[in-house]
């Protein structure tokens, strides 16, 4: 019996009492969050001197031990306000273990992925028919709630068979639908858990080269994870999609009333029997007499079946069309619950005199629980209360997202709850403490309407908690997404449960300078990907705000990173001085702890170009192959200063043309100035300029804009006295030209910038058509990330033999 440390200490009491565990195996971190248990506990990291010391050899068999014996015992949501444990015998798993191997075609060659949480019975379907076979399995090493980590580890780990729910494959699907390239080694994608639609596997089919084939999978927990299964056809355009015919030795009727089979077209109740049913429920008699009936149907004597309760009908090619709940169990996203469970636990907080709970889907098609209260005489129910209360007793996944206050409870005709006229009252969020605060800058009115949007709402407080408006982990994966598209930040979705209202994400994004100037040397713009690594080192004018540009422009199978150039001012003496060698030698360092070996990709961007020279020759002497080295506007050590006064002169009319027009005389006088203060002030003063004209330097501490400078000081000096060696290797140069084919006669004698004196391979150079300072902004970083697409390398084919 799987026990999931993240559930309820009262839960997890209930499943150990009811099952009357003897021997519980767990590890010592884990401990602190489980119930009293009081029989013998075995921790695995805790325990090794105790376990290693038993016998290797396998114990005899238990000649007791039959295909009827208990395999294992799932626990799912019951309808009386207690979790109910469905027993599954070795004959149930054996079937579909094969009937898996055989539908599937799984063979030793396969990698297939386990995603589900132990708790969910889907996770056997992803292990032990792929082992059986002697094919590798992937476990994930935390839940994958975020769509770009899933595909990350599909294209890291050559995954041939994928398992997910049919929320997250909807979300993945989008991103293949939208011009994604899908990975070639992926052969069979299983979906399952709640109703497909159409419209997204009639878009996934059409994709261009199509390779993986696509199934849809249906079944219970009380039939062995899987009862039916529908391979979705090549030009598939069907109104519906069909949940399929039965696997191995499961057999299925789809059955009116009074237990006769319906007419093909005709909607009746669907009731599984064969092999694959479980033994009934654990400790729960009248239940399982309930739910598990005679099978009029079978010639076995003693043969049942189980009514699902699903709602389904024959269509005329003989598969099996799903159309619903006949009682108020319903599934959200991939969690079977129980409606009553939830009214029972919430009908026992004292200010609730009644509760009802329903599932309703928002403008988008996600299916929520929303709970519909009425308040004992007097009460005033607080949101925190209540969710505090339920936190107690139920997982998340079985809180209601919203809330509906009612003085009475509309009632039908029967005297029942008209749970219809319910459905037609709008979901609110009681408990909210005053009036909710409105966005008070451009920031947080941006977020916030990106958050209303994905979760369905017309306005929301920027100090209100994503989670408590609703808020899940396939939400949070759209929210992130929708950030990115349209505020251009690419956020981890784990600072959403760090920053969970609009006040305090806004807050992170605004000081994201003050926590990079600390130890951090490089910065993941975008960590995932299949691609080799890129790394770019920026200048000095904060290009570490705008880079994110660029890592969206790229893609997010592109991995980026970025010097933090704000990182070398620290306490320690190895930080806070050197040479640029040194400074080099420590971005060596760390780029060899994200890639051990070349070969290497890097970009230098104005000061950093002369940094990038450094890391490449130093690479180089280790032994390492560089595959691109990119200058982007980036001069060659000693360029200006060794550069006859002819090219000075041009060089900086060039640039006061690039100011606009009558802005040029502002350009010469402010040059004026920055002569002035390199030649009489120390670098101390020159960072401090810098620091200070930093975008949104207002926004930061003291201390930050400090830590800034002190930094800039470091490399600013170090810069100076670079003496630099020839490079032994081939080199390419982006130019900013917009200047030179809009301003005829302003042009630079030397389009190398003096870079083919140090370079003894080739030079390639490239032009974009815009200024030196707008090179990594939109619109530039869409086409400066075409121009380096063409010279970065390709992903790695996956290598599934040599790493098994």
């Amino acid at each position: 019996m799987p026990l999931d440390p993240d559930y309820p200490g009262e839960r997890l009491a209930f499943m150990l009492k009811d099952t009357r565990t003897p021997v519980l195996l767990t590890q010592q971190r884990l401990l602190e969050r489980l119930p009293g248990f009081e029989g013998h506990i075995v921790c695995l990291d805790r325990s090794g001197d105790e376990i290693g010391a038993n016998s290797p050899v396998n114990p005899k068999p238990n000649p007791s031990l039959t295909a009827h014996s208990l395999a294992y015992v799932i626990y799912t949501s019951g309808s009386t306000g207690q979790p109910k444990g469905v027993m599954v015998e070795h004959q149930a798993l054996s079937n579909l273990c094969y009937a898996a191997r055989d539908q599937y075609e799984l063979t030793n060659r396969d990698r297939v992925f386990q995603f589900s949480s132990f708790s969910f019975d889907t996770s056997l379907e992803q292990m032990v028919p792929p082992l059986l076979v002697g094919a590798v399995v992937v476990l994930a090493t935390h839940r994958l709630l975020d769509v770009d980590d899933l595909d990350e580890c599909i294209r890291r780990h050559g995954i041939t068979v994928l398992d997910i729910p049919t929320t997250l494959f909807g979300l993945w699907s989008k991103r293949i639908i939208s011009g994604k390239q899908q990975p070639e080694f992926l052969r069979l994608i299983i979906q399952g858990g709640e109703a497909l639609a159409p419209d997204p596997v009639v878009a996934w089919m059409g994709v261009r080269d199509q390779k993986a084939r696509l199934v849809n999978a249906y079944g219970p927990t009380e039939a062995t994870i899987t009862t039916t299964l529908y391979p979705v056809p090549i030009g598939f355009e069907q109104s519906g999609v069909p949940i399929g015919r039965p696997i191995g030795n499961s057999r299925v009727y789809i059955l009116d009333s009074d237990l006769a089979p319906c007419p093909i077209g005709v909607s009746g109740e669907l009731h599984i029997g064969g092999e694959g049913l479980a033994r009934g429920y654990l400790n729960r008699p009248e239940l399982t007499g309930e739910k598990f009936v005679p099978d009029p149907f079978s010639a076995v004597e003693g043969a049942r079946m189980y009514r699902t309760g699903d709602l389904a009908r024959y269509r005329a090619d003989g598969n099996i069309e799903f159309l619903g709940r006949i009682d108020q169990q319903v599934k959200i996203r991939g969690f079977r619950i129980e409606l009553g469970e939830i009214e029972s636990v919430m009908a026992l907080h004292p200010a609730v005199q009644q509760a009802v709970v329903l599932a309703r889907e928002d403008a988008q098609g996600d299916k929520r629980l929303v709970g519909y209260i009425v308040a004992t005489d007097g009460a005033q129910i607080e949101a925190a209360s209540l969710r505090d209360h339920l936190k107690q007793h139920l997982p998340d996944y079985m809180h209601p997202a919203s809330y509906v206050m009612l003085e009475r409870m509309p009632l039908a005709h029967s005297g029942k709850v008209d749970r219809r006229a319910l459905l037609a009252k709008g979901p609110d969020h009681i408990g909210r403490a005053g009036i909710p605060i409105a966005p008070r800058d451009e920031l947080e009115l941006g977020l916030s309407g990106v958050w209303a949007n994905v979760l369905g709402l017309e306005t929301l407080g920027v100090e209100d908690s994503f989670f408590d408006l609703g808020g899940h982990s396939l939400t949070a994966i759209r929210l992130m997404l929708e950030i990115r598209r349209q505020l251009g930040f690419d956020i981890p979705i784990a600072t959403l449960f760090e920053a969970p209202t609009v006040s305090k994400m806004a807050s992170k994004l605004r000081t994201s300078f003050a926590e990079v100037a600390g130890e951090l040397c490089l910065v993941a713009v975008q960590p995932l990907g299949s691609r080799p690594p890129l790394f770019i080192l920026p200048g000095a004018g904060g290009e570490l705000f705008s880079l994110h540009h660029l890592g969206v422009a790229l893609g997010s199978d592109q991995p980026l990173y970025v010097l933090n150039l704000y990182g070398f001012g620290g306490g320690d003496a190895g930080r806070s001085s050197g040479t640029l060698s040194q400074i080099a030698a420590r971005i060596v360092h760390d780029i060899r702890q994200i890639q051990p070996a070349g070969p290497y990709q890097l970009a230098g961007y104005s000061l950093g170009g002369r940094i990038a020279y450094e890391v490449a020759q130093q690479l180089r002497r280790d032994g390492q192959d560089l595959g691109m080295l990119m200058m982007l506007d980036s001069a060659s050590p000693g360029y200006f200063r060794k550069a006859p006064l002819r090219n000075r002169i041009l060089t900086q009319m060039r640039a006061a043309a690039s100011q606009g027009p009558g802005q040029a005389l502002g350009y010469f006088a402010r040059r004026l100035q920055w002569k002035r203060v390199r030649q009489f002030l120390s670098p101390t003063a020159v960072s401090f300029n810098v620091a200070r004209d930093l975008p949104d330097a207002e926004t930061l501490p003291t201390e930050s804009i400090a830590a800034i400078q002190r930094s800039l000081d470091v490399v600013f000096k170090a810069w100076s006295q670079y003496r630099a060696e020839p490079y032994r290797g081939d080199l390419v140069l982006l130019r900013a030209s917009w200047g030179e084919k809009t301003k005829p006669g302003v042009i630079d004698a030397d389009p190398y910038l003096g870079w083919k004196h140090w370079v003894h391979g080739g030079v390639q150079l490239e032009h974009l058509a815009c200024w030196h300072s707008e090179i990594l902004r939109p619109p530039q970083a869409e086409a400066l990330a075409g121009i380096l697409r063409r010279y970065l390398a390709q992903p790695n084919e996956p290598q599934c033999e040599s790493d098994r």
